[in-house]
């Protein structure tokens, strides 16, 4: 009887630590925003920059819906140069 109730024990003791359950944490501080590529945070901030400079009112980037890209931000070369050029869709509020 003793070893039945080791067992039940140490059962429950393996189910709970090894679960990785913790009763401490909550969902809402286990999220962060994702980074972004350090590239990519660049060309973020200098397309920032020039939206800015161009006293273009305030408006956010946005995505076409039609597009499988998710990307905001397009890298293309327009005209063929061999100059890559950053497309970007900005819609004013």
């Amino acid at each position: 009887m003793k070893s039945r109730i080791m067992k039940a024990a140490a059962s429950g003791l393996l189910v709970l630590l090894l679960g990785g359950c913790s009763f401490i944490s909550d969902p809402v501080s286990l999220m962060t925003t994702p980074d972004l590529p350090a590239d990519k945070a660049t060309l973020m901030g200098a397309v920032m920059s020039a939206i800015n400079a161009s006293g273009a009112e305030k408006g956010e980037i946005i995505r076409p819906r039609s597009d499988s890209d998710p990307s905001s931000i397009r890298i293309e070369d327009l005209n063929n140069d061999g100059t890559m050029e950053a497309v970007v869709f900005l819609q004013n509020s």
